[in-house]
């Protein structure tokens, strides 16, 4: 491997760690003839189309959350809510606006297998208010199984600060990102 190919790698050295974490860096798997399972399907399965990850999306998010209120005061919620997703960008450099406000923009990287992206995210708190965006606000999509072209699953998570300064967490919650 010569430096000339790990070029257009640089742009994924940030998710490294994340990368890390989720096993996506792990052996990649090896294509034989020897079927060491003992499942009774054979060896026809096929990838779902890549996605193009330009445009519009919907995201629903089936959502909890746990506020700390302070003095050991913790509060949680739960729902399923859709917002708008408008990707922009290459996907080494692929960024999305939340229901179109600039404010509320998610950044990472997309490719054929699905998605990585964290920032700003409109969660809602323990009493159904939105976070605001610009405080501690690291919401991250992780878009691990690609269904179709235009229909990736996957869990948000992360941190972030409610509209009247709580600290809190979106609990690792399934969501579904489709095409309108």
């Amino acid at each position: 491997m010569t430096v000339r190919t790990l070029l257009p790698l640089l742009p994924l050295l940030p998710l490294l760690p994340l990368m890390l974490l989720l096993g996506a860096c792990d052996e990649p798997a090896t294509s034989d003839d020897t079927d060491t399972d003992t499942d009774t399907d054979t060896d026809t399965d096929t990838q779902a189309p890549a996605p193009e990850w330009t445009g519009t999306w919907e995201i629903e998010i089936d959502w909890s959350v746990t506020c700390d209120l302070g003095f050991g005061d913790m509060r949680s919620n739960s729902g399923t809510d859709t917002w708008q997703l408008v990707f922009e960008g290459s996907e080494q450099d692929l960024s999305a606006k939340v229901n179109g406000n600039e404010f509320f923009t998610l950044v990472g990287a997309g490719s054929d297998d699905g998605l990585s992206l964290c920032g700003d995210f409109p969660m809602y708190d323990h009493e159904g208010d939105a976070a605001r965006s610009g405080t501690q606000n690291e919401i991250c999509l992780q878009g691990q199984d690609v269904i179709s072209a235009d229909e990736v699953q996957g869990v948000a998570s992360g941190p972030f600060e409610s509209r009247f300064g709580a600290d809190c967490e979106l609990e690792p919650s399934d969501f579904v990102l489709r095409r309108p």
